[in-house]
């Protein structure tokens, strides 16, 4: 279960599942300033079928569900902050699904 979701202030994180065969397939990168967790698990409460791992010395901020949505409440400026991140990621993602089409 992804109990926690991360605001990686330093370093690189890799997300990734593996498939039947033991291929990884990587999901997203996340980079300094950017959100990293298994957010389907975060939100649904459903074990995580996603690794996270950290491809270079790197250090991420931990947030609870409950200190998240505080610190979104009590500063609006952190709820707009992390809409605008998960919105370029979701535009990565496309990207990425759409590269893989392709080949």
């Amino acid at each position: 279960m992804c109990r926690f979701f991360g605001f990686v202030s330093e370093g690189c994180f890799r997300t990734y599942r593996v498939d039947t065969k033991g291929q990884e397939h990587i999901i997203h990168f996340a980079v300094e300033n950017w959100w990293v967790g298994d957010r389907e698990s975060y939100i649904t409460d459903d074990p995580s079928n996603s690794h996270i791992d950290a491809i270079e010395q790197s250090e991420m901020i931990l947030f609870q569900e409950g200190d998240f949505k505080i610190l979104c409440t009590k500063i609006p400026a952190v709820g707009e902050l992390i809409d605008a991140t998960l919105q370029k990621g979701l535009i990565s993602s496309q990207n990425i699904i759409l590269a893989a089409t392709e080949k």
